[in-house]
């Protein structure tokens, strides 16, 4: 029995996002960290429904937060600031939150291919958008996610690394 609406969404989603994954990998933060976000990612693809549900100012439930604070402590041994490290983990889910919004029917008018159709006459006045429709280059593939995460991850790394770079000098 739950009180409310609240309640009844956040044991819909601590149900569906099951207790966090244990992430035996080796290698430091980042093959952690990209084990991590494979997992969630497969979790929303799973359950398309949570990213929309996880939105907002709500209450949340012992394995959604369970998931967060396993995220964090792949980067509990670099030199980022619990709150960086939140960073980072919020950074992540938004991004998959995009990269999968782009793939759920409806909500982008280039997901199903109608591009063409859609710009019409107007691809004229959309120069960089055209070079996509045209073909130049991959497109999309997998909505961004990979050089997405990539950006992500080396900005990071790239962080760390001045971190590390200040602390011996």
């Amino acid at each position: 029995y739950v009180k409310g609406k609240d309640e009844l969404v956040a044991a819909m989603i601590d149900r569906a996002v099951g207790d966090p994954p244990v992430l035996d990998v080796r290698g430091g933060w980042r093959p952690r960290l990209e084990a991590w976000t494979m997992l969630l990612a497969e979790t929303w693809e799973h359950h398309p429904w949570l990213p929309l549900a996880t939105m907002g100012d709500r209450a949340m439930g012992p394995n959604e937060i369970a998931w967060i604070d396993r995220a964090m402590a792949t980067l509990a041994d670099t030199p980022l600031l619990p709150t960086e490290q939140m960073a980072v983990v919020l950074l992540i889910c938004g991004h998959i939150r995009n990269t999968h919004s782009t793939a759920t029917a409806g909500t982008q008018p280039w997901s199903d291919g109608r591009e063409r159709a859609l710009l019409g006459e107007q691809v004229d006045h959309y120069p960089a958008l055209s070079r996509i429709l045209d073909g130049d280059g991959d497109g999309l593939p997998d909505r961004g996610r990979a050089f997405g995460m990539t950006c992500i991850l080396g900005g990071v790394e790239a962080i760390l690394g001045s971190r590390a770079a200040s602390a011996s000098s």
